[in-house]
């Protein structure tokens, strides 16, 4: 049982204005790692000009990214705490600089429940925060209830970003005939590059292109139909690319055969495989070529429907005791865990109530350090399939950025809008 008394609820204040989301989105991942913490809310992400002395230089005039975050800190000391936030701010890369120039990143205790607290290196709570609306507003987002009386009416040009959000976004594109939601609408090169500019305007850094169906009962591809299938998806999407587009490219593919051939032939970002990198050569090819892959836990692919977790044991502790073997693999072959994306398989192997219960409990798998690659989008557990948009984007509304670095999605602008709300963990 924790010590209430040493258990504080503490709001940290991010900002950056040098590759700034970079930078906020490595916060939070780092945060994210420290054992002592549990990330309970993440405001959204605020845009405001820079404050600058008179005659700063030129380049110093560039607009700052702030968010704010409310987490639980176990053990809580206000020194260590502020000890640990420079330790990650050097890790990030901030280096010391004159007092008002561009920073790479700001960690910032704001608040700490009802604590008053002063030394000559640190107050809490943070004596300037009343006077800045890139800090006091993201922070009210995360704890309402926070006593503030406004010293400032300078707003900063302070608002609620709408171009920029936690996630990077996956847009999906199957170049398969019996796929469950858009299968057969792609297989031609015009309907194709429709859909792939759309997804690419509306905010997708990466579009991951599949050309096997994994839906129950689907039938096998042979390898040299899904290969064709790619290839000609990849030839327009270089297309997309001479008109200036910009967009890295995932390959959702679970066959050695055909991943080889494709990074053999075009630059590939990211692997996506369903089957959770069972095939040693896949592991060997990440390793030799260097690339990135999600591995995401299932127990058949495709996807069976009395083939479950235990529904007698948590759903969660069983996915994280697989991701810990899958560590031993990964270490065996060495490889990073920045190179390798966590996907907890929604649709794969669980029942509706599991996949539910996964969805609500994203931060309870505290033990897997790396990036969460989470694909829920159009899922059968969501309902009925004329639905499966609104669903997606009422999940994506409130789960917790903490825990979803890469979203991946048939529809960007729905799951946006879902984003521009407050999140409510």
């Amino acid at each position: 049982m924790q010590n209430s008394a040493l258990t504080k609820r503490v709001v940290i204040g991010l900002g950056s204005n040098q590759e700034a989301l970079i930078n906020l989105r490595r916060a939070l991942l780092e945060l994210r790692r420290i054992s002592q913490f549990k990330i309970l809310k993440v405001s959204r992400i605020y845009e405001s000009v820079a404050q600058l002395p008179v005659n700063a230089p030129l380049d110093w005039d560039q607009a700052y990214l702030n968010a704010a975050i409310l987490i639980e800190v176990q053990n809580f000391d206000p020194l260590k705490l502020l000890d640990q936030l420079k330790v990650l701010e050097v890790r990030i890369g901030r280096v010391t600089t004159e007092k008002w120039a561009p920073r790479i990143i700001d960690l910032d205790i704001l608040h700490v429940d009802d604590l008053r607290f002063k030394t000559e290196n640190l107050t809490i709570p943070h004596p300037m925060l009343a006077q800045r609306p890139f800090a006091f507003l993201p922070a009210l987002e995360v704890e309402p209830g926070m006593p503030l009386i406004r010293k400032n009416d300078q707003d900063y040009n302070t608002k609620i970003s709408d171009r920029f959000f936690w996630p990077e976004f996956v847009g999906i594109l199957n170049v398969t005939p019996d796929s469950f939601s858009d299968g057969g609408k792609y297989l031609e090169r015009d309907n194709f590059l429709i859909q792939a500019r759309k997804l690419v305007v509306a905010g997708a850094d990466y579009l991951d292109i599949g050309a096997e169906s994994t839906r129950p009962s689907a039938k096998p591809v042979s390898l040299v139909d899904e290969l064709n299938r790619l290839k000609g998806a990849l030839d327009h999407l270089e297309e997309l690319r001479q008109e200036g587009f910009k967009f890295k490219i995932s390959i959702d593919s679970r066959h050695y055969e055909t991943i080889l051939k494709v990074t053999e032939n075009y630059k590939i970002d990211l692997i996506n495989d369903v089957s959770g990198l069972t095939d040693d050569r896949i592991l060997k090819l990440i390793k030799s070529q260097a690339l990135s892959a999600v591995c995401m836990h299932s127990l058949s692919v495709p996807a069976r429907k009395d083939l479950v977790l235990n529904s007698e044991s948590n759903p969660v502790e069983q996915i994280q005791n697989w991701w810990l073997q899958k560590e031993k693999l990964f270490a065996s072959h060495d490889i990073h865990e920045k190179n390798i994306f966590f996907d907890p398989g929604f649709g794969f192997g669980k029942t509706v109530e599991q996949n539910q219960y996964l969805v609500e409990h994203l931060e309870d798998f505290v033990k897997i350090q790396n990036k969460f690659f989470i694909g829920y989008s159009r899922k059968s557990f969501l309902g009925t399939a004329t639905d499966r948009d609104m669903t997606t984007a009422q999940i994506t509304h409130r789960i917790n950025p903490a825990v979803s670095q890469l979203l991946r999605v048939h529809d960007i602008e729905t799951q946006k809008s879902a984003l521009r709300m407050p999140h409510a963990i």
